[in-house]
């Protein structure tokens, strides 16, 4: 008989060391409805890495779409480029000291 009661604590012991570690005694429902969705933090911290994201594409955007400003400054430079060679004429550029500018303006 003494035996049969060290067997059924033994037993007993080990039923309840199975709950207490969460191993097959949970209630599988209870836990899926517990970790369903997001909660309020996840949201958060997504919030904060879309935010972080978007502010470094703002940073950038000058960067990226700034090229712009530097082909139409090298169109200008092209056009003056030709007009220049339009003034030209087959006694060259005019006498010493023309001022070309307006020239240049108008063409």
């Amino acid at each position: 008989m003494n035996n049969s009661k060290i067997l059924t604590t033994e037993v007993a012991m080990e039923k309840t060391a199975v709950v207490q570690t969460g191993k097959p005694g949970i209630n599988r429902k209870a836990l899926a409805k517990k970790q369903a969705g997001f909660g309020a933090i996840e949201m958060i911290v997504v919030l904060i890495i879309v935010i972080g994201l978007l502010a470094l594409a703002a940073s950038r955007w000058d960067t990226l779409f700034g090229s712009n400003e530097a082909a139409e400054e090298i169109s200008n430079v092209n056009m003056l480029m030709a007009g220049a060679k339009n003034l030209k004429t087959s006694s060259g550029y005019g006498t010493s000291g023309t001022n070309l500018v307006p020239a240049l303006i108008k063409a």
